[in-house]
Parts: structure tokens; sequence; C-alpha cells
């Protein structure tokens, strides 16, 4: 499994020119692509929560974020009693389960969640991982007083001085960026696994394509920024939107760039893109070399998406469930001559994956997992009933870079930002419990640009879809239905 972080789905050749307006560029991945033509590629992946730790708890769990409690960056997971994970049905049914760079999930180890071999592990921002920092420091680099991503002072310049263009080259050659050094260390577990009898579950977690955009030579320059498009949306005003929207900074100040500035920004975000297409080649080639690729599923996804220009923001997190954010790349290649081909059409979550995974596998999924088996969609069947998944996110994330994690009972959605949204083949709706609710039509409105949520002639939509998410809430234990029917309830009345 190999998994990038913060990758917008429109990034990926295989899935057409960005931002899905025909003309427009289409980025080279090759070796991402390949593995689509070769598999199955998910057309409409959705995670739960696009922030990195809630997305990557529910992946390695199953559950929703309310299930596991990971509400936050800093929110310690806390799971059901006598819970199982995906994973360690793996491991007890005799696979070798590794994982190698970014972890990102607070309050439970790898190990816990049933991972029998953890290295090179980025545990708390996913960049902090100590053995690269000593590998660095024996090279004789010198990076900035406690920063988490490994930044130079002349590269933290670029991000925080004045009026900074918020994206430059990485003073670190190549082979010394952490995304070559993550992808060494998992050719080393590859080459270990095949030497072995025993089937192994390989995990490979990358930073890229997260901020900060520094990006090494030569992909800093592998897109002219004349001819990077903006997005449909870049010159949304947010007229008739959430107002947390209009007031959300970003880690990295970006407001101040003019629209040759955020061209220059994008093409570096495709810049990493493209750095991460070559290292999940360098993997491909390794499972060739070691003679594994013929006998070895390979899955590719990211844990949520970046607006990077869309709306005229940047980045994710708790104040907003834009497409550009919760719609994710997936896809899985299954080498065997029997397993499906083609592109599944039908909304997925996230937490469908390692359901999905055990079933290709014939192991048994751990019951009460809040994700479904697709393999049915794999095979091109049609019949699954009414299409629709369901997310949250809430203000949690604004406060993530507290030094201490937030009491366990800090959630009042009358105070609180609380979001809860659902996504239907042509429907998306959001329900803010501190402000403006969020309707679009997907269909008449891909860019999410009109609100309807305020509308009368959709006054019912809203309803429905209100008593819609009460129900999924109910169904998956949600702590926080009681507060939240009270308040919906008093607002249609």
């Amino acid at each position: 499994m190999l998994c990038s972080d913060e990758q917008r789905t429109d990034t990926l050749g295989c899935y057409g020119p960005v931002y899905g307006v025909a003309g427009n560029p289409v980025l080279r991945t090759p070796h991402i692509d390949r593995l689509a033509q070769d598999g199955v590629r998910f057309d409409r992946a959705y995670v739960p929560y696009p922030l990195c730790s809630p997305a990557r708890a529910s992946l390695w769990t199953a559950l929703y974020p309310h299930q596991h409690d990971v509400l936050g960056n800093k929110r310690e997971m806390r799971l059901p009693d006598g819970f199982r994970s995906p994973v360690a049905a793996l491991r007890d049914a005799g696979y070798n389960t590794g994982y190698v760079g970014k972890w990102h999930v607070p309050g439970a180890t790898p190990e816990e969640l049933g991972f029998s071999d953890a290295r090179a592990l980025g545990r708390k921002w996913g960049r902090d991982i100590e053995e690269y920092r000593a590998y660095l420091r024996a090279k004789g680099y010198t990076l900035s007083p406690g920063s988490v991503e490994n930044l130079t002072p002349r590269e933290h310049s670029l991000l925080r001085g004045e009026d900074p263009p918020a994206c430059g080259t990485a003073e670190l050659p190549l082979h010394d960026y952490l995304e070559w050094w993550v992808t060494d260390r998992a050719i080393e577990m590859i080459e270990e696994a095949s030497s072995r009898e025993q089937p192994f579950f390989l995990v490979c977690g990358w930073n890229a394509p997260h901020f900060p955009m520094i990006v090494p030579a030569p992909y800093d320059t592998a897109y002219d920024p004349a001819e990077v498009p903006l997005p449909p949306t870049f010159v949304d005003k947010l007229d008739g939107k959430p107002e947390v929207q209009k007031s959300r900074p970003s880690h990295t100040p970006v407001q101040h760039l003019d629209p040759d500035g955020w061209r220059r920004l994008i093409a570096h975000y495709w810049g990493l893109v493209w750095l991460i297409d070559d290292q999940v080649g360098r993997i491909t080639a390794a499972l060739n070399r070691f003679r594994l690729l013929d006998d070895t599923i390979v899955v590719y996804l990211s844990d949520h998406g970046d607006l990077m220009g869309s709306h005229h923001l940047m980045e994710k997190g708790a104040w907003n469930v834009y497409e550009e954010t919760v719609h994710v790349p997936l896809i899985i290649r299954d080498p065997r001559p029997s397993a499906p081909r083609g592109v599944v059409p039908q909304l997925v979550s996230l937490l469908d994956l390692l359901p999905t995974l055990l079933a290709l596998v014939d192991v048994q999924a751990p019951q009460d997992l809040g994700g479904r088996n697709t393999l049915r969609l794999m095979s091109g069947s049609l019949d699954e009933g009414d299409e629709v998944v369901y997310g949250e996110t809430m203000g949690l994330s604004e406060r993530a870079e507290v030094d201490t994690p937030l009491p366990q009972d800090a959630l009042d959605p009358s105070k609180l930002l609380v979001v809860k949204w659902l996504r239907t083949p042509h429907w998306k709706y959001a329900y803010y419990s501190t402000d403006l609710d969020e309707l679009y039509n997907l269909d008449s409105d891909p860019g999410e640009s009109n609100n309807l949520a305020a509308d009368p002639q959709h006054a019912q939509t809203v309803q429905t879809f209100r008593e819609q998410l009460l129900l999924w809430m109910e169904r998956t234990g949600d702590p926080l239905l009681p507060q939240l029917r009270s308040r919906i309830r008093q607002e249609a009345t």
C-alpha cells in the first residue's frame, strides 16, 4: 500500500486533465497510471475527514472518526472495547505486517493496530523521523530549530519571510530528500520479504505533496508556471458560504500572492506529485527485481486533498468539505488473471479499503467495522442500492498546533464548529453547527460555487439530508447525536 499525503485526484494522469477541464494539461504520472491501467481505478473515493490524523485513523480501523475519537490532529484514539483492527486480522492470518514512513495517528502505535514491523516512523507530525534527522546531521546539514518539517533556515525563510513566495527549491539534493529516503527504507523491507516464505502486507507512507512546497531539483522546475492554469473557482468570493472559510489562514501565508505567484506555487505542488510518482516507480521496480510484482497487490491512495487555489484557498481541515479536499485517488492493482479491471464509478469511502483488501486475500474481516467490502463494485455490479458516503470535521483541527492534547470532553456543538456531511451521486450537503450550511447540486455546479442551502426552493432537500445525517449518526453510535438532533429539530421549527 503506497500512501501519499494531501494529494488532489486531478493531479494523476489516469484521472484526466487538471481540474477535469478539457484542454488543461494532463500531469505526468506514468508509474501510478500504469497501476490504474492494470487494475481498478475508483473514480469517486472519499475520505471521512479532510485532515491527516482523523483520515489515517479511519483508514487503519475502518471506523468513522467519531467512533475512534481522533477528531483532530492531536486528539488521541479511543477504540471500542474489544476492537480488532483489519491489519491485525492480516497479521493473525500469517502476514508479516510492516510500516515505513508517515504514521501520524495520535494515541495509537502501529503495533497496537496490527503492524508487526514499523520502521523509520513519523509518529507525531509525520516528518519528524529521528532516524532521518540523524542521517541529515551525519551528512552535515543544519535544520531550523524546532521545525517539524526538516527545513533549513533558508528554506524556512521562503515560507515565513516578508512577502514569502510560499514555495522554493530544497537545499537537500534529491537522494537526501525525505521521500527518497523513506522509499529506500521500504525497498529494504521488500528485499527482506522476498527471502521469506511468509506473505507480507507493507505500507509506505510519504509526506509529499503535503505542504510546504519546498521541492528538490529537478522536480522544482518540472512544470513551467506560465503554463499552469488556475482553478476554475480561483475567483470565488465565498459569498453565501460559511464565514469560517473566509477567515481560515493557511499554515503557509498565501493570500498575498498574485496569480503568477499562485501558478508558481501550484507548479511546485505538481512537482512533488511527479516526485511521488517516481517513488512509486522505484517501489514497483524493486518488486519486479525481487520477483514479487506478479504476486503482489499494489494499492495507491492519499489521505485527503488540498484546495491549492480552488476557492482562492489552500490546504484542508475542519473548515470545508469541498471536493478538492475530500475526494481522493484510489487504485488497486491485483496481478491475478481473474482479478477485476477497469473503473468503479460508484461512491466509496476510505473506510471500505481494508475490508476490500481482506476480501481480496480471503481473510475474514473483524466484526463491527464501519467500512464495507467493495468487491462487487470492482467486479462491475451496479446493484448496491442508494449510493452515499458520509463524513465529518470539527473545529478541533483549528487548534491542532497546541502543545498538549485537548481534553476528551471538549466537544460542544453550540460553541465548537461541528460539521457533518454527506455526498450522493448528485448532491453534497454539509451541516455546520455554528455557521452556514452548504448544499450543492454537483451536476449543474461541480465547482461548488453556488450554495443552495438557504434557498427556500431547496428547504425540503436540506431537511431530508439532515434527517439522513441523523440516521447515520444513530447507526454509527455518534456521541454528539443527542445535541445535534436537538439543534436540528429546533432549527426546523
